[in-house]
């Protein structure tokens, strides 16, 4: 009896296993159709192969296009999504170049064009002098003067200016707008200059004379001795001595005027790169880099030395010139030292 009931009951589980069997073969599982648990693990395996969408193999693409359309993947959406994501819109792209426009450009040396450096205001740039006062022009284009101020002469206005020039008792200055103003005594209207627009300015003992923009000259104040009289041409350079001028013409050559005792508006021909003008005398710089001086020489100062020079000036009764090995060089009345530059190089 034992083993009847034993063989029953393996009779029994083999037949409802063979069931089971059976049912599985015919997709009908009731053991996994409505359990939530699995469910879950698909979502988390369609979010795992997710990388696999953004970065398909190769032949991916070629295989999708040969699918008959019968899955219902949702993987052509998840491509889509994560190609936006990763591709900023274009005005983000837009609002970057704009940010980058506003940076302000760097200049090398640690600034920036949006905060320029202020000049120095005790840096000049020239200087100029007149019988007992002196001026000159800052690095920011304003004026300083200094000295004897009797009439004025060492207040010229508020304002920018990019020329100087000192007379006797009075100054002037050219303005960035290329205008002309002057300051201190008037006597016979050296304070009072026309007006137009010029490019360069000079001063005599009571006379100024004005390079036009148009290459002319200008000049006014006292003209005893014709000294405010320029003749008819076009120029490049001008100087004034005591009552005479001199200028230096757009074809190198120099024409003089004004008072004449010595000679002093009676210039040597040839073709001439600079121009100066002392008391009663001037010299002018060569095209071929040598000086010549010509009218009064009571003291040498139109005895100017061989070599070879860069730059001149005239003074009183005195001239000097800087060589072409830096050096200085002076010639002329020398009661004060004024003819005895120091032996050093700038």
């Amino acid at each position: 009896r034992l083993l009847a009931a034993i063989t029953a009951v393996v009779l029994i589980a083999a037949v409802a296993g063979l069931a089971v069997g059976l049912l599985r073969a015919a997709g009908d599982d009731p053991a996994t159709a409505d359990e939530p648990h699995n469910t879950a693990s698909a979502d988390a395996a369609v979010t795992t192969e997710t990388p696999h969408v953004r970065r398909p193999a190769e032949g991916v693409e070629a295989d999708a296009a040969n699918n008959d359309g019968d899955s219902a993947s949702p993987e052509p959406t998840v491509t889509a999504t994560t190609t936006e994501a990763q591709r900023p819109a274009d005005d983000a792209y837009l609002d970057a170049d704009d940010q980058r426009a506003e940076q302000p450009a760097d200049l090398g040396d640690g600034q920036s064009d949006a905060a320029p450096v202020e000049p120095d205001p005790f840096a000049f740039t020239a200087v100029a002098a007149g019988a007992y006062h002196s001026c000159a022009l800052r690095a920011d284009l304003t004026v300083a003067c200094w000295g004897y101020n009797s009439d004025g002469q060492a207040e010229l206005p508020d304002g920018t200016y990019t020329a100087i020039a000192g007379g006797a008792y009075f100054s002037c200055a050219l303005g960035t707008d290329h205008t002309i103003t002057c300051s201190g005594n008037s006597n016979y209207g050296e304070a009072e200059p026309p007006d137009g627009t010029y490019t360069a300015i000079t001063a005599g003992w009571q006379h100024a004379c004005a390079l036009g923009t148009d290459h002319t000259i200008t000049c006014w104040g006292h003209s005893s001795d014709g000294q405010a009289e320029p003749p008819d041409g076009t120029y490049t350079a001008i100087t004034g001595g005591s009552l005479h001028s001199c200028a230096l013409g757009t074809d190198h050559t120099i024409a003089c005027w004004g008072y004449n005792r010595y000679g002093q508006t009676d210039p040597p021909d040839g073709t001439y790169t600079a121009i100066t003008a002392g008391w009663q005398h001037a010299c002018a710089l060569g095209t071929d880099h040598t000086i010549t001086c010509w009218g009064h020489n009571n003291q040498g100062q139109t005895d100017a030395p061989d070599g070879t020079y860069s730059a001149i000036a005239a003074a009183g009764e005195h001239s000097c010139g800087l060589r072409t090995d830096h050096t200085i060089t002076c010639w002329g009345h020398n009661n004060y030292g004024q003819a005895e530059p120091p032996s050093v190089t700038p």
